[in-house]
């Protein structure tokens, strides 16, 4: 009898839920195999309903899942035109430690779009507890002060990761817009941005209810290295998970997007890394999918790019306009021209405004110069020669196409190893220069560190092109900018614009008022593991409205740690110009380096900038 109990009791023990292994959901498609986004009743409500300017504005509330008792209720603002029914549609999905943003339903709304954008984060709305958030209860996936919580961990299994839970809440508001009266549900967009970019992968990867997708800056490969560069990593923790890389990284749902995807980013971007990125763009349906990069730009693309998504919206959601295949380029040592020679074949080039080729000799994504040649061409090939200034290092080359409808789309980056260069016997044809610019092609080279991420809604100008003496060319910041406006290049990281030693720095300039110019520079900046070191400089500006010449000579430059001083040129590849030089600390009140003071009077006209032997 009691050899019976025991093995009874064996029994039971091997039935009981802490007994049983735990299924690990080792593919994409084991993770979400017997999840369906409509079997869950929504229960929606509407917490509150404001109407302005035509438009109706709601916070809205529905259930995303039950776990261990409780609810989970999404928190949203969903907003339409009165009185519309069966509208284009358009989700918007706010990237990490943000928010929904009301901003985006109404300017959706204005354009005769129904909209959404979803509080996945679980932040309090518009940052008051009153408000209310989206409450995961005893899910650890809501983002607080103390960070994002259990994006790389994969304990006891996949389905508890925060990635899991962010995209069923996504597909659950698809399901909430489909029982609108006022969407249609054949016509839904989804967009996100940043870690809602990131979101937009596997969304697209296991969605099939809505029409285009964009993932705006969205990371994958998290645990790759940049060209096998040690510690180069985005997440040491992802890549030390072979469970979150088969399941959770974006890569692996890349190949199943069937929608029309676009990739919209930046070239130097520090989360959605180009080379990375378009390994995943590679492994897309390319039926399915564009990407468009703004050069030099990180974590924001500025208003010449942003018109991008308008014209994707309103091509796949409203059928206006026309949308174009993606270019093609090709590009190859050219032994006879000493060069790179490229050709860029273009969809409908009755269309097309302008071809810039974009090329770069660093290994370092994030801090890559993009050396910008417009390329001449008529019918559907444009074609030009790229000069070298070195040939012992790897070339990258893509192409941006400039439609007069105002949308970019980018070809795929080309690599050229240096090894084929040396093969094809190649010399350096370009030679260095001293003027690092004269802006006769206006502020192509220069973007504005630390823009905003969410395009559409501040959409500025960040320069505009003004005269200056001797029918040349300068270039002012917006005056939106105000005291603290800034400009910045990578120029000085291509070996083109490299420093001669014993160089001073030189600006031309026209300010109205007196005041202290800073001039910053970052030796290995963005260049992950290699740690970035800031140096300043400043001198004083006459103003009164005239043209006047300054000049920082490399003593100039201390180490904004210690005030040492910098000693030489080498390494340094990023150049700010502006009044006042700040480095935010990272959680904390008091910046890391502050130097200078807010500028007097409108920002400044820049002519030149250029290096000059020391007196």
């Amino acid at each position: 009898m009691k050899k019976l109990l025991f093995v009874l009791s064996l029994s039971l023990l091997a039935l009981s839920p802490a007994a049983r292994a735990v299924e690990q959901y080792e593919t994409v498609d084991a993770l979400w195999k017997d999840f369906d986004p409509r079997a869950l009743p929504l229960d929606a409500k509407v917490i509150k309903e404001t109407t302005q300017d035509g438009i109706v504005l709601r916070t809205v509330q529905y259930t995303v899942e039950t776990t261990d008792g409780f609810t989970v209720r999404m928190l949203a603002y969903y907003g339409f035109p009165v009185g519309a029914k069966h509208l284009p549609t358009v989700l918007h999905v706010h990237g990490g430690g943000q928010n929904a943003i009301s901003q985006y339903v109404l300017f959706w709304a204005k354009k005769g779009y129904a909209a959404m954008s979803i509080n996945w984060g679980g932040k309090p709305l518009e940052g008051k507890e009153e408000n209310g958030k989206t409450d995961w209860g005893p899910l650890n996936v809501s983002q607080d002060e103390k960070g994002i919580p259990n994006v790389y961990g994969t304990t006891p299994n996949a389905r508890a990761n925060s990635w899991y839970h962010w995209n069923m809440g996504i597909r659950r508001s698809v399901t909430f817009l489909e029982q609108q009266p006022e969407v249609d549900p054949s016509r839904v967009g989804v967009f996100g941005i940043s870690m809602g970019g990131r979101l937009m992968w596997l969304f697209a990867g296991t969605e099939t209810r809505v029409r285009c997708v964009t993932s705006i800056y969205g990371a994958v490969l998290m645990g790759d290295r940049i060209a096998n560069i040690p510690d180069s990593e985005t997440a040491p923790q992802a890549a030390a998970n072979p469970l979150w890389n088969k399941t959770l990284d974006a890569i692996a749902y890349a190949p199943r997007i069937k929608c029309p995807f676009l990739f919209l980013s930046a070239t130097n971007d520090f989360y959605g890394r180009m080379d990375l990125v378009n390994k995943a763009l590679d492994l897309v349906p390319p039926t399915n999918c564009w990407r468009s990069f703004a050069p030099h730009y990180n974590h924001t693309i500025g208003i010449d790019h942003s018109a991008t998504l308008l014209v994707w919206m309103n091509y796949w959601l409203k059928g206006e306009g026309a949308w174009r295949k993606s270019p093609i380029l090709a590009a190859k040592p050219d032994k006879a021209g000493n060069a790179i020679s490229t050709s860029v074949s273009v969809d409908r080039p009755q269309d097309v405004q302008r071809v810039d080729l974009l090329y770069s000799t660093d290994v370092y994504p994030e801090s890559r110069f993009w050396r910008t040649v417009e390329v001449p061409g008529k019918n559907s090939s444009w074609s030009t020669n790229l000069p070298l200034t070195i040939v012992n290092k790897d070339v990258f080359v893509f192409a941006n196409v400039l439609y007069k409808s105002g949308e970019t789309l980018s070809a795929p980056v080309v690599t050229i190893p240096a090894s084929d260069l040396k093969t094809a016997g190649l010399s350096a044809s370009d030679a260095a220069s001293l003027v690092i610019d004269d802006f006769h092609a206006g502020y192509t080279d220069w973007f504005v560190p630390g823009a905003a991420a969410n395009l559409l809604l501040a959409d500025r100008q960040n320069f505009k092109v003004v005269p200056a003496p001797d029918s040349r060319k300068a270039i002012v910041a917006s005056e939106e900018a105000g005291a603290r406006w800034v400009m910045a290049t990578q120029k000085l990281g291509d070996p083109k614009w490299k420093a001669p030693a014993g160089a001073a720095l030189q600006v031309e300039l026209n300010a109205r008022e007196t005041n202290s110019l800073v001039v910053a520079v970052t030796k290995d900046d963005s260049r992950k593991p290699l740690k970035p070191r800031v140096y300043t400089a400043s001198v004083n500006v006459t103003g009164g409205g005239s043209w006047e010449t300054v000049t920082l000579p490399l003593a100039d430059f201390k180490s904004a740690d210690d005030g040492t001083p910098m000693g030489n040129w080498d390494d340094v590849n990023l150049l700010v110009i502006c009044g006042r030089y700040i480095i935010p600390a990272k959680g904390k009140p008091e910046p890391l380096v502050d130097v200078g003071a807010d500028w007097k009077g409108t920002p400044p006209a820049v002519a030149s900038v250029k290096w000059v032997p020391e007196s």
